[in-house]
């Protein structure tokens, strides 16, 4: 099973993983041939690619992080609260003081459903508990209709990893996933021609997308069966490390997330954690105004920010946990002292976790796209000279 380009992908070929709608409803399911008609559709949805089988990459099975009913579950419950909220505030939307004057009032309690939350958020940790691997393995698969859900649950994939690695402890982590489940609950009270606006936003649109942490805060912190810790996390997600961010300019001490007393005038562990990981997810996700970045890409932008924006422990910890180049991920020869090797096709089969960077790769079609046969198995840990990179 291989990520292929949206572009690449054509009738005939069979859907390697399923694809869910931005409700929650299944699209289409694993196995399914493609034909054009279905092609089409998912461009509109704005996939940038697809799962493929076929005979090429049998042998290649990305591992699941989550299980395809824990996705489907929460994507589910995420969903319902996102639709009682927006129900509450759809004639609120009008202007900036309603919005404000919202605030104020009580209607936020129990907007969200806490013991659902609860429950699929168990289900997450479950699944990353249960998980050998120290990798992150991400879906590739994702589309513009279904962001909102992808991201979040996404990032909390990525957040509860990284609290196991940092010993958190049940509670802890429960803690951590429902923050960065909802951590951007409040961007729902933004109406979505602001969210998806592909010019440049004016000041006040601006001025109220910075908003939408304190949104989200008043949200969680608005029902007591929440942790005050998990709305802190929506409410501090895009604080930075040197006191740049918003909406309250908090600065980190870039320290190992140790169990300490709250202080409200620190970015807390929990939102340092979110904050790697809605980093990282953002730019690997199509969005109406830019490309998906590759993994490759977004991990050299995370280093450059680490310290400055970002807690740098845990951006250290976090490239531990997140191969370069996917299993599964479509790739190309850009650099190889066997030019005849260059602009090869083929996909990452096996990373290994000492040194991800380095993945087994094969190589089953040559730069005019031509079938090589016997495929070409190359492991780039015995291969120095070689460099890839991935299409998207």
């Amino acid at each position: 099973m291989i990520y292929y380009p949206i572009d690449e992908v054509k009738p005939g070929m069979i859907l390697g993983k399923s694809i869910i709608s931005e409700k929650g409803d299944l699209l289409l399911a694993r196995g399914e041939v493609l034909t054009q008609m279905y092609i089409e559709k998912i461009k509109k949805l704005g996939y940038p690619g697809l799962y493929i089988i076929d005979d090429d990459t049998k042998g290649i099975t990305p591992q699941e992080t989550l299980s395809e009913i824990t996705m489907l579950q929460t994507n589910k419950v995420l969903r319902e609260s996102v639709e009682n909220l927006k129900k509450m505030v759809e004639t609120q939307k009008d202007t900036v003081k309603n919005l404000k004057q919202m605030l104020k009032s009580k209607d936020f309690k129990n907007i969200i459903i806490p013991s659902k939350i609860k429950n699929v958020v168990s289900g997450i940790i479950e699944n990353v508990l249960t998980d050998t691997s120290n990798l992150i393995n991400l879906s590739l698969i994702r589309g513009l209709n279904n962001y909102f859900y992808q991201h979040a649950i996404d990032v909390t994939v990525i957040s509860v990893h990284l609290g196991v690695r940092f010993q958190f402890n049940k509670y802890e982590l429960e803690e951590l996933a429902i923050g960065a489940l909802l951590h951007n609950i409040g961007m729902v009270v933004i109406p979505n021609e602001i969210i998806n606006k592909k010019g440049k936003l004016t000041f006040e649109e601006f001025s109220l997308i910075k908003e939408h942490p304190i949104y989200g805060f008043e949200i969680l912190k608005s029902n007591s069966d929440i942790s005050l810790l998990s709305a802190h996390v929506a409410y501090q997600h895009h604080e930075r490390q040197d006191g740049s961010g918003y909406p309250r300019g908090l600065k980190g001490r870039n320290e190992y997330p140790y169990r300490k007393d709250f202080d409200p005038n620190i970015i807390h562990r929990y939102a340092e954690i979110v904050t790697v990981a809605d980093t990282y997810v953002a730019m690997i996700s199509p969005r109406p105004y830019s490309k998906p970045k590759t993994p490759e890409e977004a991990l050299k932008i995370i280093i450059k920010v680490a310290g400055s924006h970002l807690n740098k422990v845990i951006v250290e910890e976090f490239l531990k946990t997140i191969p370069v180049y996917p299993v599964g991920s479509l790739i190309y020869i850009k650099e190889a002292n066997d030019k005849t090797l260059l602009g090869y096709k083929g996909a990452v089969v096996e990373v290994d976790e000492n040194k991800p960077e380095r993945p087994l790769i094969v190589l089953f079609k040559s730069k005019n796209n031509d079938r090589i046969d016997p495929p070409i198995y190359l492991d780039l840990k015995e291969h120095l000279d070689v460099k890839i990179g991935i299409l998207l």
